[in-house]
């Protein structure tokens, strides 16, 4: 296994009065192959952006200095510039002083067959220079590296992205395969080296894993459009909204979720003591780390002022930045524009221009929301009316009844061996080997026979007629939270059609996942109800109205799951939890309950932060999205009322559990993925009932940064909100019938 991230917990201490100096190495390779040589080589696209953004959430949160980060790019990371950055960073560093290192590119294995491991295989990291004939760098040599920095006292955190074997779930294929992290073995020589490493987590070490050893890890993108792996994305996501002094099992714990609110199907994993768990992530002492966004002056040009930081960090234009110098003068800055991932431009609104200066860093104060994550849909464009699609019922009864093939109609409950699908104008079909088959433009019951075996299990996508589709892309045109894409690779839903009872039927469903997948923990609803359809005019518009009318439901989920709060400074520190009202057991993200379980809210005091409470209560409220996308309020449940957290004892003293409200909940029908979302706010919601529906938008009057906060899903943006009065927290748990 590959892909994963290590923190070596060394202890921190360090000489009185010494500064503990945080320095890192952060690697980006998505240029393989350069001149196109081989097939073993492909190149990548995210990678360069994980690493540039990865650098700028350590300037920004987490306190590095520009000049002890070494960014290493594409051709720059060679095998042999890597392993003397390795060697640099741990000379530089000191007894207590923090170090990182980041990397972001290809995974693989080489043949080994003097190791005890059964499969003869060291996991393997690829430098930039492989297409040379350079040697991956082997995990065995990754640990003795990394094994001299934890003899010198040095608290090191490694991250990788990357991955070496594995597969995904197929349920409605995509057609395309999105890029992985992944080359293929080198079998060209035998590493032979017998040596064995005991494993990290037992010397202290905190493993976080981005897949399970059979995954691959993907590339995806952004709600920006930018490429990045899936698993550094959730990764980036925690650590410009959670505070900087959380702990490593609730980073994960928000990766996790993360993941999966994204539709990635792999399952990360932590290895690591519970007393680890409990420290920050990179090892620093809480007391050392601010909890502030910081940006830093890069230049000023006329009126204009760019800085360090932007996408990055999560920092959108109508987000204010705020400096006070030595004097007590106040410095305000309004963002208006994103220059790239990691810069943005802003126009001073108090402070005089000449006392800006390169350098100068700026507190995020006010958090614009972003434009909201955009639900991409893929509708397949074909040419054929409904007479035509009715011929295609006939040749699928008759392939059906010459071969014995057994029709799957649900493709996420029964995993189908071979499916049959249109995308980009052509039919394909999908072996259970992963194979795609091009039909070309017209379905020959000839072809399907020859590929697909007798007795198969087989699914069957039908497109939509020509009047169905314009009609209802026609529909979709008009809403700013959702977009059509013209790939399959890049839909988060795809429109797919069956023949059932001879009536043809529609419906949105989630691509490449199946509930039969090992790791299967999505939070998104697998699929839309399916909306039948006769050949006649009224049809058609009352199927693509219900098409319609889910696809906004689909939107308002999503925005809701995939939402972050602006970036945390630690000064609300109370979460959420469900308790089991019979075993007394606290359940936590990630946990099971069962048929029949009783649970209440409670509102957790983090004991161990409650130094850094600013001292504010906030309105709260509690509402859940089940596996089928209903949402509905828990708390409270009769308005603003006697819902200001937290509760406080007769000293003025949080208390460590605050029951919320009186509603119990017993766990039924549907099983699968719950969300329970946490919103606190400064000022109260005026309508809480706004969350007791299913998904679909609401156009609120109230112009407030909340309610537009609130309207979410509707391709609005929100006004500038103060960082410290509103946050949001989820809790996801599965659930099961026993």
């Amino acid at each position: 296994m590959f892909l994963y991230l290590i923190f070596f917990a060394s202890s921190l201490c360090s000489k009185a009065g010494e500064a503990i100096h945080r320095r890192a190495i952060v690697i980006g390779i998505d240029l393989y192959n350069p001149n196109s040589i081989g097939r073993r080589l492909t190149n990548l696209d995210g990678c360069n952006n994980d690493a540039i953004t990865f650098r700028e959430v350590l300037l920004s949160r987490f306190d590095f200095r520009d000049e002890e980060i070494k960014l290493l790019s594409n051709q720059e990371a060679s095998r042999e510039v890597i392993l003397n950055g390795f060697k640099n960073l741990l000379e530089s560093s000191a007894k207590g002083d923090v170090a990182v290192i980041y990397y972001a590119g290809h995974g693989s294995q080489v043949k080994n067959s003097a190791s005890t491991e059964a499969d003869k295989k060291d996991e393997t990291i690829i430098p930039a220079d492989s297409y040379l004939g350079a040697k991956d760098i082997r995990d065995k040599e990754l640990a003795r590296i990394f094994n001299s920095f934890v003899e010198k006292g040095v608290v090191l955190t490694v991250i990788f992205d990357c991955c070496h074997s594995g597969s995904i779930g197929r349920g409605i294929p995509l057609g395309l395969q999105p890029k992985m992290r992944y080359i293929s073995p080198d079998d060209s020589y035998d590493a032979n080296d017998p040596s064995s490493v005991v494993p990290p987590e037992e010397n202290g070490v905190l493993i976080m894993s981005a897949s399970q050893d059979f995954e691959r890890a993907q590339e995806q993108e952004d709600s920006d459009g930018n490429p990045h792996g899936a698993f550094t994305l959730a990764l980036l996501q925690t650590l410009k909204s959670l505070p900087s002094i959380s702990a490593a099992s609730d980073i994960f714990n928000s990766v996790r979720a993360i993941l999966k609110y994204n539709g990635n199907a792999q399952e990360p994993v932590l290895a690591a003591t519970e007393s680890r768990k409990k420290q920050s992530l990179f090892g620093i002492e809480k007391t050392l780390l601010t909890g502030k966004t910081l940006l830093a002056v890069i230049n000023t040009e006329g009126s204009e002022i760019t800085l360090q930081g932007g996408i990055a960090i999560g920092v959108y234009p109508g987000s204010d930045l705020e400096r006070k110098d030595s004097n007590g003068s106040i410095f305000l800055i309004r963002v208006t524009a994103n220059q790239d991932l990691n810069k943005c431009s802003g126009n001073l609104l108090s402070g005089n221009l000449e006392g800006v200066k390169p350098g100068d860093l700026f507190e995020l104060k006010t958090w614009s929301v972003p434009d909201n994550a955009i639900l991409k849909v893929y509708v397949p464009n074909s040419p054929l009316d409904y007479n035509q699609l009715y011929e295609i019922l006939l040749l699928q009864k008759k392939v059906i009844s010459k071969n014995d093939y057994v029709i799957i109609e649900a493709p996420f409950k029964d995993k189908p061996a071979f499916a049959v699908f249109y995308n980009m104008n052509k039919w394909f079909i999908t072996t259970p080997e992963g194979k795609l088959v091009n039909l070309g433009s017209s379905l020959q019951e000839e072809k399907i026979n020859q590929i697909i075996p007798n007795g198969s299990a087989v699914y069957f996508s039908i497109p939509p007629s020509r009047g169905i589709y314009d009609a209802l892309v026609g529909k979709l045109k008009n809403e700013s939270s959702i977009v059509t894409v013209k790939s399959s690779l890049k839909a988060n839903y795809i429109l797919s059609g069956r023949w059932k009872n001879d009536l043809l039927s529609y419906g949105f469903v989630l691509p490449q996942i199946s509930a039969n997948d090992s790791v299967f923990n999505i939070t998104l609803p697998s699929e839309t109800n399916f909306i039948s359809v006769k050949n006649s005019k009224n049809d058609i518009v009352l199927c693509v109205d219900s098409l319609y009318e889910q696809v906004l439901r689909l939107s308002k989920i999503k925005a809701w799951l995939t939402l972050s709060g602006p970036p945390d400074d630690g000064s609300f520190p109370f979460s959420l939890h469900l308790q089991n009202t019979v075993t007394k057991q606290i359940i936590h993200s990630g946990e099971k309950v069962v048929n029949g379980d009783i649970l209440k809210l409670l509102l957790e005091t983090d004991t161990a932060n409650l130094a850094e409470w600013d001292g504010s209560k906030r309105y709260t409220y509690v509402f859940s999205i089940d596996s089928k996308g209903e949402m509905q309020l828990i708390y409270p449940l009769s308005g603003s009322v006697e819902n200001r957290m937290p509760l406080l004892s007769s000293s003025g003293v949080p208390l460590n559990q605050m029951k919320l409200g009186g509603v119990l909940l017993r766990v039924s029908e549907p099983f699968g993925i719950d969300t329970y979302i946490l919103l606190t706010t400064n000022e109260p919601i005026p309508d809480p009932g706004i969350f007791n529906q299913k998904g679909v938008k609401t156009r609120g009057e109230d112009s407030s940064g909340i309610m537009k906060l609130l309207n979410i899903g509707s391709g609005t943006r929100g006004e500038p909100i103060p960082i410290s009065s509103w946050g949001i927290q989820k809790l996801v748990l599965k659930s099961k019938e026993n």
